[in-house]
C-alpha cells in the first residue's frame, strides 16, 4: 500500500527533472555548452582539439542528410539515432567546442546605402540568400554601371565550405564580382538596362547562366562546389543603374528623340493609310459607275430586242437596224406603236420622211 501511494510522487519527481533537464540542455545548447541544437537547415561542426570532428545538421523535411564525418550532402533523408535528441532535442559534445569563423555581411537600406561588416558566425546555413552589390563596372562604351542583385547559394560540402581559415562567402563574392565585370564589359548601356525588363526575366541577356556557369569546373579555374562545396542555385538581378550622370542625360535625350521620330513615322504611316483608302474608295467609285453603265447599254438592247420581235418580220428588224444606225432612241423621231395589225414604227430612212415601213 505504501509503495502505491508513493507512485503519484515520484511520477511528479520525474516529470520535474525531466522538464529542468530539458531547459537546461536547451539553454546550454543555445550556447554551444555540452549540447548544440542546430537550428532548422543549419550545420554545425563539432571541433576536438582544433580539428572537425563531426558535422550535424537539422535537415528534416528537406529530403537530404549530411554526412557527419565528412559533411558531404547526399540526396535522401536519414534518421538520427541519439538518445539526447530524441529525448531532449539536442546533441551532446561533452567538453569539445563549436567551430566559429568570420562572415562577410552585406546589408542594403531602404534608401540604397550599402553597409558591409564582419560577424562571428557558429554554423553554415543549408541554403542562405546573400545580397551581391558590384559599383563601377565598366559597360561596352565605358560608362559605370552598379548592379544589385541576390544570391542563393545551397551547401553542397560542409566540410569543403568550413576548411577556409578565411571568409568563404568573400571568396564566392569574389568569383561572382570578378565574373559580372567581365560581363558588363562585354555589353552595351542598353543591352545592360533592358536586363530589368520584365520580358528579359527568364534570361537576362545570358546574365543568369553566366553566373550559374561559375559552379563547375572549367580547364585550370576549378568551380565553386569543388572549391567551396557551395553551389548557386539562383540569381535575382533587382537593378542595373548607371553611376554615370553625363551618359544618364545622354541616354534620356536619345530615348525622347526616338520617340519623337516613333511618332512622326506614325503620323505619316496614318496619313499614307488614308490616302490609299481614299484611293480605293475612289476606284471602287469609279468601278460602280463604269459597272452601272455597261448594264444601262445591255438594258438598251434587250430593248431593241423586245421592239424587234414586237414588230415581227425581217422589216421589223430592218427598221430596227436603221434605227441603230442613226444613234439610238434619243434621235428617233417619231411614234412607236406595238401590238395589233397596225404595229408600225416611224423612223428616218433613205425613204420620205414618215413613211411606214
Amino acid at each position: 500500500m505504501n509503495i502505491l501511494y508513493m507512485i503519484p510522487s515520484l511520477a511528479v519527481f520525474l516529470v520535474t527533472v525531466y522538464l529542468i533537464l530539458r531547459v537546461k540542455t536547451v539553454d546550454w545548447a543555445a550556447q554551444n555548452r555540452f549540447f548544440i541544437s542546430p537550428a532548422f537547415g543549419r550545420i554545425k561542426a563539432r571541433v576536438r582539439a582544433g580539428r572537425i570532428v563531426q558535422y550535424v545538421a537539422n535537415l528534416k523535411g528537406l529530403g537530404v542528410h549530411i554526412d557527419e564525418e565528412t559533411g558531404k550532402i547526399g540526396d535522401g533523408e536519414r534518421v538520427v539515432w541519439s538518445f539526447w535528441w530524441w529525448i531532449f532535442g539536442v546533441r551532446f559534445i561533452g567538453l569539445d567546442s563549436v567551430h566559429e569563423y568570420d562572415i562577410e555581411v552585406t546589408e542594403v537600406s531602404k534608401d540604397g546605402q550599402v553597409t558591409t561588416k564582419t560577424v562571428r558566425a557558429h554554423s553554415l546555413h543549408y541554403s542562405g540568400s546573400y545580397p551581391m552589390v558590384v559599383t563601377k563596372a565598366e559597360s561596352f562604351e565605358g560608362a559605370k554601371i552598379g548592379l544589385r542583385f541576390r544570391l542563393t547559394l545551397r551547401t553542397r560540402h560542409a566540410g569543403e565550405c568550413l576548411k577556409f581559415k578565411s571568409n568563404w562567402i568573400s571568396v564566392a563574392r569574389s568569383a561572382v564580382k570578378s565574373a559580372t565585370r567581365d560581363f558588363v564589359g562585354k555589353h552595351k548601356v542598353r543591352q545592360l538596362l533592358a536586363m530589368q525588363n520584365e520580358l528579359h526575366l527568364e534570361d537576362e541577356g545570358g546574365f543568369v547562366e553566366l553566373i550559374k556557369s561559375l559552379n563547375t569546373s572549367e580547364v585550370g579555374n576549378p568551380g565553386l562546389i569543388e572549391t567551396l562545396g557551395q553551389e548557386i542555385i539562383s540569381v535575382n538581378l533587382e537593378s542595373v543603374d548607371i553611376e554615370d550622370e553625363s551618359v544618364a542625360k545622354s541616354l534620356i535625350e536619345q530615348e525622347v528623340a526616338i520617340e519623337h521620330g516613333k511618332g512622326e513615322i506614325a503620323l505619316a504611316r496614318k496619313e499614307a493609310e488614308k490616302t490609299v483608302i481614299e484611293a480605293n474608295a475612289a476606284l471602287a467609285k469609279s468601278l460602280k459607275e463604269i459597272q452601272a453603265e455597261k448594264a444601262r447599254g445591255l438594258a438598251k438592247n434587250d430593248v431593241l430586242r423586245d421592239q424587234a420581235e414586237a414588230l415581227g418580220g425581217p422589216d421589223g428588224l430592218v427598221a430596227i437596224r436603221k434605227w441603230e444606225a442613226i444613234g439610238g432612241l434619243k434621235e428617233l423621231k417619231g411614234t412607236l406603236v406595238l401590238g395589233g395589225k397596225d404595229t408600225s414604227i416611224i423612223v428616218p430612212t433613205s425613204r420620205q420622211e414618215g413613211e411606214k415601213i
